[in-house]
């Protein structure tokens, strides 16, 4: 039997998100951060081994339960190469903005040291990601996580704004 059987099978988008929150053991108090939340959908490759589940929500949920999120569902799923769950989020809280722009600058830091030196940069956001740099040398630097800040951070666009 397809492990995913129960996810699947009967009630509304709404009550899969649920099936699938209690399969991973998130605790009830964070639900309210699912609230109006679907399951929109599970995405595996040909071969079976990797699977996307896509979440929609209303606004982002703090950075620490998203990680927590990923790090039980390939628990739950281990015997998968690779599963993670991909938002959806329809509004930007944020006061979350920061959280998850610091923490996905210290993730990078490791790598690459100097993009550390960003993780007390002035950042605004209206529509996009506004990052207050010095020079050009710190501005390539930032491109060179760009994209990703745009997809964990859930907007469109990341500007540097030389200062």
């Amino acid at each position: 039997m397809f492990k995913f059987d129960k996810i699947y099978k009967g009630g509304s988008m709404d009550s899969k998100l649920e099936i699938l929150l209690k399969k991973l053991n998130i605790e009830q108090e964070q639900y309210k951060y699912f609230n109006d939340g679907k399951l929109l959908k599970i995405v595996g490759n040909k071969e079976k081994t990797n699977y996307n589940f896509y979440i929609e929500l209303n606004t982002n949920i703090p950075y620490l339960l998203l990680e927590e999120l990923n790090k039980k569902i390939k628990k739950v799923y281990s015997e998968f190469k690779e599963v993670k769950i991909v938002l959806n989020v329809n509004n930007i809280d944020t006061n979350l903005l920061k959280e998850y722009y610091v923490k996905l600058i210290e993730k990078y830091s490791k790598k690459s040291p100097l993009i550390g030196s960003f993780k007390d940069s002035k950042i605004e956001y209206n529509d996009s990601l506004k990052i207050y740099v010095h020079n050009k040398v710190e501005e390539m630097k930032l491109d060179s996580i760009k994209e990703n800040l745009e997809k964990v951070c859930f907007i469109e666009s990341v500007e540097n704004i030389l200062i």
